[in-house]
């Protein structure tokens, strides 16, 4: 389950152009002959780099190929255990910020809400993104907004964005993954500030929700841990909380590689990786990872 929730924002990576500076990384543990990839790292500019779930010394080991490598890396995200270790490894961290993983168990809709589901529509393009840039500006303000159109403009064409409509205006909005592994990713669920606490959000949530489920998928999400309104609200509809994870935000300064051992903001020297972890790190350029061009670290 956790690394197929990374699988979904693979999908989406894939199904669109990551750009030539995209990072795809995978950790082998040489100790064990023939072994899978142990954990997965993408980063795709000027994004922070997601982590999967994976060992402590491979996420260390992950770490210490970027600082080699001379990469500026805003942030850092994925599980508490991994995120936390690339974290202080790299030190120089600025801040950090608790979410939580969310799977659906028996849709609730909420009741009394007025309107209803209706899918997005061209018509509704530049609301749409005009919402999705200020859902980026709430949701990670430390990081540059995207251009929310194409974001829009293929969401729009794949029939994966939803919108919660009360007396023939959309009042609320969301999207879905596509399917990976039968699991669907619910993000970007936004309701403007004078539209809130009229329950449109939850009603959307739980009506596109009961719709995946319908088709056989599993629905998952991600709420902040410091907005406790929206994990009461989620699991109201009937998420069940599954694991926790993290997104560090660097500083500006250590931002370009890892600070030194201990310190907060500064840029220490660069660490050599250590040869006592025993991972084996592949590195592919994107638009797509290709194996037979794969570089390895030891």
């Amino acid at each position: 389950m956790r690394n197929t929730v990374a699988g979904t924002i693979i999908r989406q990576s894939l199904d669109g152009d990551p750009g030539p500076e995209a990072l795809w990384v995978r950790v082998v543990d040489d100790s064990v002959a023939g072994a899978p990839p142990v954990g997965l790292a993408i980063r795709t500019p000027p994004r922070s780099l997601l982590l999967t779930a994976m060992p402590v010394p491979a996420a260390e080991a992950v770490c210490d190929l970027l600082i080699a490598s001379e990469m500026v890396l805003p942030g850092v995200n994925g599980p508490t255990a991994a995120s936390g270790a690339f974290a202080r490894r790299w030190a120089g961290r600025s801040g950090v910020t608790a979410h939580r993983l969310f799977r659906l168990g028996e849709p609730t809709p909420p009741t009394g809400v007025r309107g209803g589901l209706r899918p997005g529509s061209t018509e509704d393009r530049d609301l749409l993104a005009a919402w999705t840039s200020a859902f980026s500006a709430e949701a990670i303000p430390d990081q540059p907004p995207p251009d929310a159109r194409p974001m829009i403009d293929a969401r729009l064409a794949t029939g994966t964005v939803w919108t919660w409509v009360d007396d023939g205006r959309p009042v609320s909005m969301l999207w879905i993954s596509p399917p990976v592994s039968g699991v669907v990713r619910v993000s970007a669920v936004y309701t403007p500030p004078d539209l809130r606490g009229r329950g449109y959000a939850s009603a959307c949530v739980a009506a596109v929700s009961g719709r995946v489920a319908v088709e056989g998928h599993t629905c998952v999400l991600f709420t902040d841990l410091a907005n406790p309104a929206s994990n009461k609200i989620y699991q109201a509809t009937g998420y069940r909380p599954v694991m926790d994870t993290e997104n560090w935000a660097f500083s500006e300064a250590a931002s370009r590689w890892g600070a030194s051992e201990g310190t907060v903001g500064g840029a220490g020297p660069r660490r050599r990786p250590d040869p006592r972890i025993q991972h084996r790190i592949a590195a592919w350029a994107s638009p797509r990872p290709d194996p037979a061009r794969s570089r390895n670290w030891r």
